[in-house]
């Protein structure tokens, strides 16, 4: 294994806007969200939450990667995660 780096721009390959939030409590994040297949301009395909307006995205929408708070922990922490928004 190694690192590398991959570019933070892309295109939206599929997506979901979910309506309710998954049983079992492991999302913790806002519904509605968007969560979908990025295919970033490196070729590497990705599974990502989208950010911005859900009722715009489109398949083939040029995207960009964007760091955003998705909740708060018990603690009072700041979870935060990577998303993809349209450019």
């Amino acid at each position: 294994m190694e690192d590398v780096t991959l570019e933070g721009k892309g295109k939206i390959a599929s997506f979901a806007v979910v309506e309710q939030a998954p049983a079992g409590g492991f999302y913790r994040g806002p519904v509605p969200y968007a969560y979908g297949t990025v295919h970033l301009s490196d070729g590497v395909g990705l599974q990502t939450l989208f950010a911005g307006d859900l009722d715009n995205l489109r398949v083939g929408m040029d995207v960009k990667l964007v760091i955003e708070k998705l909740f708060d922990d018990e603690e009072g922490n700041e979870i935060v995660t990577y998303k993809f928004t349209p450019v």
